[in-house]
């Protein structure tokens, strides 16, 4: 494939899903030229795309874990994204029923400590109080808890908001550009795509989801 020249930026990111996008996004407050690439036509084509939707508040989650950390901030973070990107956002709670004994001892006895520790607030149930509220739950539930702080969102607007937010703040977006080889040198990599497009960067985010791992043996 000819070449048709090199694309000279600060920063590249490879991947065009919630990820890449809110990077993308958040790197435009910096004094550096950014850039996106994406393999399919449009962002969020991949696992953003056809994920569960739900903002998660992590009250399962190991206490003390990178995964428990990051989703406590992200409570913190959320909200102020939602208002300023306009992301349409649902706190419909989330409720986690038990259909055996042996199920409610185990939210009592391993989730409610977990929560607790993450600082999530349950509030329990009762089998007739689920009912009530949710008519159409198994009729065999014992009991089970509400999880207030769960909700829904939108994960195309989600992903199209960070990335529209971007360029308006000066970053560069390519789309149909799939990744085919990465020279890495002294100071630059050179990101070649295969339609002969090339960048040259001198850092390069893998935001390529499933395929990062391809992303990654092409760098060496």
């Amino acid at each position: 494939m000819e070449m048709t020249g090199i694309d000279q930026v600060d920063i590249l990111i490879i991947g065009g899903g919630v990820v890449g996008c809110a990077i993308l996004q958040a790197l435009t407050s910096y004094d550096a030229t950014v850039a996106l690439v994406e393999q399919y036509p449009d962002v969020c084509e991949g696992t953003s795309k056809a994920n569960s939707a739900i903002i998660h508040t992590g009250f399962d989650a190991r206490p003390g874990s990178l995964e428990a950390r990051l989703l406590a901030e992200a409570r913190q973070l959320w909200p102020e994204v939602i208002a300023r990107l306009h992301i349409p956002y649902l706190q419909t709670g989330a409720l986690m029923v038990a259909l055996s004994q042996q199920e409610q001892s185990t939210i009592v006895r391993e989730i409610t400590p977990k929560a607790e520790a993450n600082g999530v607030s349950l509030q329990p149930l009762s089998r007739s109080e689920i009912l009530e509220a949710a008519p159409y739950v198994n009729e065999r539930v014992v009991g089970g808890v509400l999880i207030e702080g769960e909700g829904v969102i939108d994960p195309f607007w989600t992903t199209r908001a960070y990335c529209e937010h971007a360029l308006l703040n000066g970053a560069q977006l390519f789309l149909g550009e799939r990744v085919n080889a990465i020279e890495v040198e002294t100071r630059r990599l050179l990101v070649h795509t295969t339609s002969g497009r090339v960048f040259s960067a001198a850092l390069v985010v893998n935001a390529a989801g499933l395929w990062a791992d391809e992303i990654a043996h092409l760098a060496g």
